[in-house]
């Protein structure tokens, strides 16, 4: 996406007024510039589904993918995925789960009986083999095992009524999809996929890519707070989402001001001058690097060129309105509406948009 500073879109408004933006403007004027320009931005940004700011992405709906290593209760759902199929199902029994061997540090001496607890040393450690150490000199037997309970520091292994297996039994939990399997069962839940702040607002819904040539179908939807549900049984889908408008804040970066994430300043140079979101908190320090050289802490916030022209006329009517000169901010005005309609008639013309997707219906 082609986009412009924030300084250099400033200035034209500045140019429109018949001020030098160096010179003639104090710090209120720009800030009140600022404002003027982050207002007109939204107001632009959501007037149209602009294709430079709209994405189309896939998403797997709600639950989490399936691993063979982690302990699920009786009534858990997993998704399973193969290739290009997906599949949900819900854990109906205790069946084998874990993966490491257990050491000395949680009892390998010890006599375990049945339906206790053991504790493995870390939340990351789990179960292979599990001995009976009053036979272990003759026979080793091993223990069926109920549940993994991952803590913050250790994991729990809790054993049912014990059971000879033979050496070296490998005690992971099998696919879902395995006939062999009787953990799972196919599950018949109602699809939803969690929206999070950086899906933006969603436009579409579809069951296949539709930037491919296979063709898609759009999905019926509802949003419901921070959910989109999928009426059907879909396993997945394709949602074409708008980004939210950014923000720009006039208020000026210090390196001695602790950065909170989701703050916004404005940092400026003798060349540029653009507005930066913070995406990692950092505590204030006057040896903190400025935003533009902390992309660690700070991300640039981007004014799309498509709508600058909209923005600068329309600020620069406000501004001029404010000033007294009326017919000269509607004036203005009609070269905002002027740039609106070009932008879109570029979009609709020629980046040919009405043929984006190859849908079927």
């Amino acid at each position: 996406m082609k986009i412009v500073t924030l300084k250099s879109l400033l200035m034209s408004i500045a140019d429109l007024g018949g001020v030098q933006y160096d010179r003639q403007l104090s710090p209120a004027q720009v800030a009140m510039l600022t404002r003027l320009a982050s207002e007109h931005l939204t107001a632009a940004w959501q007037e149209y589904p602009w294709p430079e700011l709209c994405s189309t992405d896939r998403y797997y709906l709600w639950p989490d993918e399936f691993g063979p290593l982690t302990g699920q209760n009786p009534g858990d759902v997993v998704r399973l995925t193969r290739g290009e199929t997906t599949t949900y199902w819900q854990r109906v029994n205790t069946d084998l789960v874990g993966s490491t061997a257990l050491g000395a540090t949680v009892g390998a001496s010890a006599e375990w009986g049945t339906g206790q607890a053991i504790l493995l040393p870390t939340a990351t450690a789990s179960i292979v083999q599990v001995n009976d150490q009053l036979t272990r000199a003759a026979s080793i037997t091993y223990y069926r095992v109920t549940q993994v309970i991952a803590g913050t520091t250790n994991t729990t292994i809790v054993l049912e009524t014990d059971e000879t297996f033979s050496s070296g039994i490998n005690f992971s939990l099998p696919s879902p999809a395995a006939t062999t399997s009787t953990a799972f069962e196919p599950a018949d839940i109602e699809s939803y996929i969690t929206l999070t702040s950086t899906i933006g607002e969603v436009l579409e819904a579809w069951d296949a890519d539709p930037l491919k040539g296979t063709g898609a179908s759009r999905i019926p939807y509802r949003l419901e707070g921070d959910k989109i549900r999928i009426p059907h049984a879909c396993v997945e889908a394709w949602l074409e989402t708008k980004d939210a408008p950014p923000t720009l804040n006039p208020t000026t970066w210090a390196a001695t001001e602790s950065a909170t994430v989701g703050m916004v300043r404005y940092y400026e140079t003798s060349e540029t001058g653009n507005c930066y979101l913070c995406i990692k908190a950092k505590t204030g320090n006057a040896g903190n690097a400025a935003p533009l050289a902390d992309a660690e802490t700070w991300q640039l916030v981007q004014i799309p060129a498509l709508l600058a022209p909209i923005v600068k006329y329309a600020a620069s009517a406000d501004r001029l309105r404010a000033d007294g000169k009326e017919s000269t901010a509607i004036a203005r005005e009609r070269n905002a509406d002027a740039a609106l309609e070009r932008a879109m008639n570029s979009v609709n013309s020629h980046q040919h948009q009405n043929a984006r997707y190859n849908v079927a219906a």
